[in-house]
């Protein structure tokens, strides 16, 4: 059947994600269904698209996640009409490196998931694109002129609701990639999702601006407690809040009851190393029903403590993960303590 696709001339939906019989001998094929608007190709085995894809001219969808294929052909930016680009190889998750005429393709709403080139001219084409509203983009070793001109674009993205933002270099903690945000002057102030990937000296000041987020996520930024909750603890809408890997350097993580989160309903830790300990003040996060954390074994410093989940007087559900079955049970009998307490 896949041999003979390039019959279904009239075909405007093209959906073989998982399919391991496709091969790049069936692009070609593909690329000649010319009224194609949707097109995925997901977690397949494909490892090479032709050129030839200019020539789907009505297509909206591209989906490229999880297949083998490594970069797009230049030509990809032909397409004019596509509105969705989902990209990464299975392997090495490596990233799309926009070319040269990005700016063509005007009615992107969605790009994910992007590298950045070393050619500052390029990124500044991510600002033409009036209709973005989702960006998933990759920085890697970038220099100071690149990083620049990605703020520069990002100014000009007033639609964007995503923002997905990695950066690494070869050294993070001096390289700080990330670092470009605080260089914003008119950030995009629709956002209701962030995920902040990557060292910085500190979050935005603009995000305490952010009426619209929803979702907030942090990974390996490095920063203190009250340099975390404290920029966004205000955001009226702001609902799920996750701190991940190396999120923060403190030993002990407060939440304080001046961080009243009015709307969060769901509060994630992933602490690695630190923080050795979470204690939430009274007061706080008075609406949350969700908390869960995952203690590793932190570096034999001691069993975890997690203290003041009395506070949380709206929590519906409690998760709780250490390296160390003893740990749980303690934490566990603590909670059990304080659950016969308010019983009485």
């Amino acid at each position: 059947m896949l041999h003979r696709l390039a019959e279904f001339t009239l075909l405007k939906v093209l959906d073989l994600e998982d399919c391991k019989e496709v091969k790049d001998c069936h692009v070609k094929y593909i690329c000649r269904l010319f009224l194609l608007r949707f097109l995925s190709l997901r977690n397949t085995d494909v490892s090479t698209i032709s050129s030839q894809i200019s020539r789907l001219q009505h297509l909206q969808t591209l989906n490229l996640y999880g297949t083998r294929i490594e970069n797009l052909p230049t030509l990809v930016t032909m397409l004019e009409r596509l509105e969705y680009l989902f990209f990464s190889e299975r392997w090495s998750m490596r990233r799309w490196e926009i070319p040269v005429g990005l700016k063509k393709m005007m009615a992107l709403c969605t790009l994910r998931t992007i590298r950045l080139p070393n050619d500052p001219n390029v990124v500044k084409e991510i600002g033409a694109l009036a209709q973005l509203q989702t960006l998933d983009i990759t920085i890697l070793n970038s220099s100071e002129e690149v990083l620049a001109n990605l703020a520069d674009a990002l100014d000009k993205t007033n639609n964007l609701r995503s923002l997905y933002a990695y950066g690494t270099g070869k050294d993070e903690h001096k390289d700080r990639l990330l670092n470009f945000l605080l260089r914003l002057k008119t950030p995009p102030l629709l956002l209701e999702s962030v995920r902040i990937d990557g060292v910085m000296d500190q979050l935005p000041k603009w995000f305490n601006s952010l009426v619209h987020l929803v979702k907030m996520y942090t990974w390996r930024v490095s920063l203190m407690g009250d340099h975390l909750l404290g920029v966004f603890c205000e955001l009226p809408n702001l609902a799920s809040v996750s701190l991940g890997y190396d999120s923060c350097t403190d030993d002990e993580l407060l939440v304080r009851s001046a961080f009243k989160f009015p709307a969060l309903k769901s509060f994630y830790v992933d602490p690695y190393i630190m923080p050795r300990a979470i204690r939430f003040e009274k007061s706080t996060m008075e609406k949350i029903e969700t908390f869960g954390v995952f203690f590793y074994d932190n570096d034999g410093a001691g069993r975890p403590i997690l203290a003041g989940i009395e506070n949380l007087t709206s929590l519906k559900k409690l998760e709780v993960l250490t390296h160390s079955i003893n740990a749980e049970i303690e934490i566990l009998d603590r909670l059990k303590v304080e659950r016969a307490r308010h019983q009485v």
